[in-house]
C-alpha cells in the first residue's frame, strides 16, 4: 500500500494497515493461546501421573522396611518421593500393605492419577 503524506510532510500508516495488522495479531492469539492452556494441562497431568508412580514405588519400598505400618505422605520421603510444591498427593484406602490407594493431582488443574496396592492406575 502506498503511503500517505500528511502536511506536515511525515510518512505514516494507514488506518487500514494498522487494522489490517491487528486483525492479524488477534487471529494470531486466537490460535495459540488455546494450544498453550492445552499443552499446560497435558503438563499438569503428566506431571501427576509421574508423582503417583513415584510415591508408589516409594511406598513399596516403605511397606518391605514396615510390613504392618501404616503409611503416609511424610513416610514416603525418606524412601525416593520427592515431594513437588504443585502436586496435591494423598493416601487413601487402609493405608496398609493389602489395601491403600495414592492419589496425586496437579494444583494447576488436569487429570486426577489413582494408583492401588495392586500398582493399577486410573485417570480421572
Amino acid at each position: 500500500m502506498t503511503r500517505l503524506h500528511n502536511k506536515m510532510g511525515v510518512k505514516g500508516f494507514t488506518i487500514v494497515e494498522l487494522i489490517f495488522t491487528v486483525l492479524i495479531l488477534a487471529l494470531l492469539a486466537a490460535i495459540a493461546i488455546p494450544q498453550f492452556v492445552a499443552y499446560r494441562a497435558r503438563a499438569n497431568s503428566a506431571s501427576a501421573n509421574v508423582a503417583v508412580r513415584q510415591a508408589y514405588t516409594a511406598a513399596e519400598s516403605y511397606f518391605g522396611d514396615h510390613p504392618g505400618a501404616m503409611v503416609s505422605v511424610n513416610d514416603l520421603s525418606a524412601y525416593g518421593y520427592n515431594p513437588h510444591l504443585s502436586i496435591i498427593l494423598t493416601i487413601g484406602g487402609a493405608r496398609l500393605i493389602t489395601n491403600f490407594t495414592i492419589q496425586a493431582i496437579h494444583a494447576g488443574g488436569g487429570s486426577t492419577f489413582t494408583i492401588d496396592e495392586r500398582g493399577e492406575i486410573t485417570r480421572s
